[in-house]
């Protein structure tokens, strides 16, 4: 039995780059607040709870003068930020930079009288967020399907979720131009670490038997990187416990292993670990 890490494994340079953050005001504050979950991994989350992060939904829940607010790495809409200025709260902003940049390419467009079309999920927060910026010109596409209803023309943006499926975002491109968007009016936002991973994920799991995806079930390019997998790899895992490791047979040739972009390395060391005792028995 041997294995196969797809690269780059462990956390993108936006997750990193949130945890620093909140790890920063955990330091520097006595009351820090994040509004939702700071990244979609539910082992960092609770490690930064017992470090004394309160995560809230609301910001009527910090009835503190002083506190400081952290902003998730997935954004929030404008008002978010207003309100924290009216309260005089500390703000803490660990948007991922490149959701930043979608939320500013929004906002662009939106000024310049552009009707926005967004590839996500209505309910994750970071798409919650672009409408925001949108101000009533966006509204999204969750699928294939539902792109086929919708009309365009030279006026119209299209954008991505900065974790979707990139081939299905260039399937969706491919309607949208047949039906009269201007190709300059298609902006690939995908992450380029999200495509990476999803590219270097279809390759491999073309290649080996097994496939195991580490990383939070709540967690969007954890999910997609699922999909992509096992549409080649029929015995593909999405793993986000030790305990939920398959049995595995010493005699399995290859297992392809790969990590969300929210997912500590070190999960990733514990399950090579396992695998290795396998190979043990």
């Amino acid at each position: 039995m041997s294995y196969e890490i797809v690269e780059p494994a462990g956390f993108c340079a936006g997750v990193k780059r949130a945890i620093s953050l909140a790890e920063e005001a955990l330091s520097k504050y006595s009351r820090v607040y994040c509004l939702g979950e700071l990244i979609h991994n539910e082992g960092v989350v609770n490690r930064l709870r017992e470090q004394g992060l309160i995560v809230i939904s609301e910001l009527t829940q910090i009835s503190d003068k002083e506190a400081a607010l952290i902003i998730r790495s997935h954004g929030c809409p404008p008002e978010v930020y207003d309100l924290v200025s009216a309260r005089n709260l500390i703000l803490v902003d660990a948007t991922c930079p490149i959701v930043k940049r979608i939320q500013q390419l929004c906002e662009d467009f939106t000024n310049r009288g552009k009707r926005i079309l967004i590839y996500g999920e209505k309910e994750h927060e970071e798409v919650k967020s672009l409408l925001g910026f949108g101000k009533g010109r966006a509204e999204v596409i969750e699928n294939l399907d539902d792109a086929r209803d919708v009309e365009v023309d030279r006026d119209t943006i299209l954008i991505s979720q900065s974790t979707k499926d990139e081939e299905l975002f260039l399937r969706l491109k491919s309607i949208m131009v047949k039906k009269g968007l201007p190709e300059d009016n298609v902006y690939n936002t995908i992450c380029t670490d999200i495509k990476s991973r999803q590219q270097k994920v279809k390759e491999l799991s073309k290649r080996v038997p097994v496939f195991f995806i580490l990383g939070s079930k709540n967690s969007a390019n954890t999910r997609n990187l699922f999909e992509i997998a096992r549409a080649n790899c029929p015995r593909c895992y999405l793993i986000s416990r030790l305990e939920e490791v398959p049995d595995l047979d010493r005699r399995e040739v290859k297992i392809g292993v790969a990590t969300g972009a929210s997912t500590p390395y070190n999960f990733l060391n514990s399950i090579i670990e396992k695998i290795k005792s396998c190979e043990e028995r």
